[in-house]
């Protein structure tokens, strides 16, 4: 994994190097929206297993879709959803829309600061999980204890190097192409440009610096990202 971070980082500064940004800027308006589509498709189904509380084997590749909700509907045939889960998740959801679209409206007349919703309810369900012990008691899955401390720098064996250039390629290429697109799609929304050769050496960078950990590739999580925005949140600071 070492290898192949680190490859795919010296790939993505190599492009950003030659310029070859100027091959991603031709991405359409087309292209864009049904790149937005189809992650706000994907953006509900990653969350539907959570919101039932079903566990669901892993899919990949062509199709990954339609095996994710055939497992969902087996799963609700089955009767394997978590009630107490699905009941949570119902008056989260309930209560976010409330906040955003009634609440806030009210309250944007009255103050310019904004209202942490989503904390709130972050807190007060890590309250009550707490007090009602619904893990041991309803099967809720929490995110448990937080390992601490930091894994010690190890440099990547480079025997490797040309046993995974092939998929370093494939992964490079990907992995700047969705990050540009979604980079883009929020541009379009908050009216601002993006640099997309930065883009290059950003992924560059970061792929050979976590190639020193055991870390995986980074590259935009449609899902994290659209929930991140909608959120509120301005600066990458809120990654963290």
């Amino acid at each position: 994994m070492k290898s192949l971070g680190l490859t795919i980082g010296l790939i993505q500064i190599l492009m950003g190097l030659v310029k070859a940004n100027y091959l991603i800027s031709y991405l359409s308006d087309q292209i864009i929206l049904g790149f937005t589509t189809g992650a706000a498709v994907h953006v509900l189904t990653a969350q539907l297993n959570k919101i039932l509380g079903v566990a669901l084997p892993r899919h990949s590749g062509i199709g990954k879709l339609f095996y994710i909700y055939q497992d969902l509907f087996r799963a609700i045939l089955e009767n394997q959803v978590n009630k107490v889960t699905l009941v949570i998740s119902l008056v989260v959801i309930v209560a976010m829309y409330i906040a955003k679209y009634h609440l806030t409206p009210m309250l944007c007349a009255k103050t310019r600061i904004p209202i942490p919703y989503d904390l709130f309810l972050i807190v007060a369900g890590t309250i009550l999980s707490s007090l009602f012990a619904v893990n041991e008691s309803h099967k809720v899955k929490i995110i448990g204890e937080i390992p601490t401390g930091f894994p010690s720098p190890a440099l990547p064996n480079v025997t490797f190097f040309g046993s995974v250039f092939g998929d370093a390629i494939a992964i490079s290429i990907v992995s700047v192409v969705v990050t540009v697109s979604m980079g883009k799609v929020m541009a379009k929304k908050h009216d601002y440009e993006i640099d997309v050769r930065q883009e290059f050496f950003a992924l560059g960078m970061v792929a050979s610096i976590c190639s020193l950990f055991p870390c995986w590739p980074a590259s935009t999580a449609l899902a994290r990202t659209i929930i991140n925005e909608n959120a509120g949140t301005k600066t990458q600071v809120s990654r963290c």
